[in-house]
């Protein structure tokens, strides 16, 4: 019925020969005597494996649960998550974070179990969960409001996690500004690194209006550089990368992508420091996408080689998915079409588009380089992906756009519906089409002004749009000689007719 587990080293140590086997004879236990079992297999472990006891502690927490010794279950299932943290196995992690929330919970140890749900909401928010994230941190408030206690402190420290989850990350919260300001309310006046989240919170909050204008910009500078000054007095390392990413931020928004850049540049030390691998691979984009904006085409590809590696090396996929958006946006600029399209083809994660949307523009730029290599099955393949990604009007009339420029086909109906969904969008996207977009309306009405197709933003400052055209003029697609018809094509940076 039993063998010795072959390989192994230490004695004693024996297995079923067959998992049914193994099921038959546990069944046929008594509940009483499953429960004493698994109370002596755990105390075997801790008193005979002292030295190897962090390999065990996913089978203490196992044998104490069962065993019904709840307070020994959730202090091994909290180091089990730990040390499964610690080496990215955030599967793992989430099972026995999630566990010993119930078990803490059930012993009325708020403390434990909201520091538990933290991990929780880390977790969810790598893979890309935002809302699931959240959930977990407004448990954790909703514990810490009906204990007894005073958890004053506590419950401004949940606001402060909340409030950058729902404006630094994708999260949705109802009253973003009733957060923020009930947050700094519980924090208080004095200098501390919950004021600091909560002050960086806030210069990220017009990410979430529907039009943000150069004020709203210039106010939320404002107030990541009140942040970062409060960070930087107190020492606050991780705080002082979160607040240059909110001034880069700002500085992104309102054109100035050189101060954006150095900003950015500062983090990338920090975060090594600190040997937190979010922040670090968050800077590498952040550096990456500005250096993309600058014409800096081979420190981008290089920034975002980085930002892969370690988000691959680490487990964080929608990281990781940014670091792909921009290498493939240098493959396109580059005219590098085949490059671009592996690294669409290539990508980790590539079955979950549904995630965010840096996997839509991934397909959309896969598109536009498969177009410029005229491979119309990669095209289809891809389009029906993005299709499939439930894509909203803007991200599919781009994704489109692009294929009819970079496949030099016809171009104008494709023109006019990415215009009237409001594209281009993010940071990439413009510095991928908008040279082209406005290249193409020049086209097509010869007597308007540029100043007409700027900004698809309003209220933002002609200096602003002034310096971002200036800084996107390197993009330009560099198209094949001829066309399918034998016919010359016209020389790079130009246009084909509007039809």
């Amino acid at each position: 019925m039993v063998e010795a587990a072959p390989g192994e080293r230490r004695e004693g140590r024996f297995r079923f020969k067959h998992a049914v086997t193994q099921e038959v004879a546990y069944n046929t236990l008594l509940m009483r005597r499953r429960t004493e079992l698994h109370r002596q297999v755990a105390l075997s472990i801790e008193n005979v494996l002292v030295t190897e006891i962090r390999d065990f502690y996913p089978a203490l927490a196992h044998h104490y649960l069962l065993g019904d010794v709840p307070d020994k279950a959730a202090s091994y299932s909290w180091k089990a998550a730990q040390r499964a943290m610690n080496i990215h196995a955030h599967v793992e992690a989430l099972r026995f974070a999630e566990q010993a929330v119930e078990l803490y919970e059930k012993l009325n140890d708020v403390g434990h179990a909201v520091e538990a749900l933290y991990l929780v909401g880390r977790v969810r928010r790598y893979q890309g969960e935002g809302d699931a994230a959240l959930a977990a941190y407004e448990r954790a408030r909703i514990l810490l409001e009906a204990s007894p206690d005073d958890h004053r402190a506590q419950i401004g420290t949940v606001y402060a996690h909340i409030a950058e989850l729902a404006t630094r990350w994708d999260a949705k919260h109802p009253d973003l500004d009733g957060l923020i300001v009930r947050g700094l309310e519980l924090v208080g006046d004095e200098p501390s690194p919950e004021r600091v989240r909560l002050l960086a919170a806030r210069a990220f909050a017009p990410r979430k209006l529907a039009k943000a204008t150069t004020a709203d910009w210039e106010n939320a500078l404002r107030t990541a550089e009140e942040a970062l000054a409060i960070a930087e007095e107190l020492g606050l390392l991780r705080e002082v990368s979160l607040c240059l990413d909110a001034v880069g931020y700002a500085y992104r928004e309102l054109g100035k992508f050189r101060e954006a850049y150095a900003a950015n540049q500062r983090r990338i030390p920090i975060a090594q420091s600190l040997q937190d691998s979010d922040e670090l691979i968050d800077a590498h984009n952040m550096v990456g996408a500005t250096a993309v904006v600058l014409g800096n085409l081979d420190e981008a590809l290089e920034h975002a080689r980085l930002a892969s590696e370690i988000a691959q090396s680490t487990e964080k996929p929608r990281l990781g998915g940014y670091a792909l958006v921009i290498a493939s946006s240098v493959r396109l600029l580059q005219a590098d079409f085949a490059g671009a399209l592996a690294v669409v083809n290539d990508a980790p994660g590539f079955d979950q588009p549904h995630v965010n949307s840096n996997w839509k523009s991934l397909l959309a730029f896969g598109m536009a380089a498969a177009a410029a290599l005229e491979d119309e099955d990669a095209e289809h393949r891809l389009r029906d992906r993005l299709a499939e990604s439930e894509p909203n009007p803007a991200e599919i009339a781009g994704a489109d756009l692009l294929s009819a420029i970079y496949g030099w086909r016809k171009s104008e109906s494709a023109y006019q519906s990415a215009r009237s969904a409001g594209g281009p969008g993010g940071m990439m996207e413009r510095a991928i089409w908008g040279p082209r977009l406005r290249a193409r309306a020049r086209a097509a009405h010869p007597g308007a002004g540029p100043a007409r197709f700027r900004s698809r933003r309003a209220g933002e400052g002609g200096e602003a749009a002034l310096r971002r055209d200036a800084g996107l003029r390197h993009a330009r697609p560099r198209v094949r000689t001829h066309g399918r018809d034998g016919r010359p094509r016209p020389r790079a940076g130009h246009v084909a007719p509007c039809g």
